[in-house]
């Protein structure tokens, strides 16, 4: 089923990390379910979450985007710029309610135009490799499987994606078509 309109994607505002939080939680319980994922056993997954993480990101030069529907928020991603010139998708989140109507694939491009704006060539993403239903997913979104690596303080495989991306052309002085 396809939206009938598309979100609103823009940047998060100061005082919408409760509700970032908030959706992330919602968004990451089922996985963290399915899973067996726990604060104990892995604390630092999205299901668990605290405000200051986000807010840490943040000061850290990380980006955070949200898409809003009718004043509510509906969907996350978060750009983290890595020493490479790459950027590091995290933390991509939909409302469990608003799943299955293209808001993932929105919010993919969105950030893939974003990068590009910022001169990337490539996107990078780590995931639980075992969910097979989500490796599908982004490889059906143009991201390439690099590999997989176990970390011992992780319950899980974690499988690395790629995408490649054209950057943007900066904008010039001399140059009034580029805004």
């Amino acid at each position: 089923m396809a939206r009938m309109a598309s979100p609103a994607i823009r940047a998060v505002r100061d005082d919408e990390i409760g509700a970032c939080v908030s959706l992330l939680h919602d968004a990451f319980a089922d996985v963290a379910a399915e899973f067996g994922l726990t604060r104990d056993n892995c604390p630092t997954n999205a299901a668990f979450i605290a405000a200051e993480v986000l807010e840490l990101d943040r000061e850290r030069g990380c980006l955070q985007f949200a898409a809003e529907d009718e004043g509510m928020l509906t969907g996350f991603v978060e750009l983290v710029p890595r020493p490479t010139g790459d950027l590091e998708l995290r933390r991509l989140a939909v409302d469990p309610r608003e799943r299955h109507v293209g808001l993932g694939h929105e919010l993919v491009e969105f950030a893939c135009r974003a990068a590009a704006e910022l001169g990337a060539s490539r996107i990078t993403i780590g995931i639980i490799e075992e969910n097979a239903r989500l490796r599908r997913w982004y490889l059906a979104a143009g991201f390439t499987h690099t590999g997989t690596r176990r970390f011992p303080h992780l319950p899980f495989t974690v499988g690395y994606l790629e995408r490649r991306i054209d950057p943007s052309p900066v904008a010039t002085a001399d140059d009034p078509t580029r805004v």
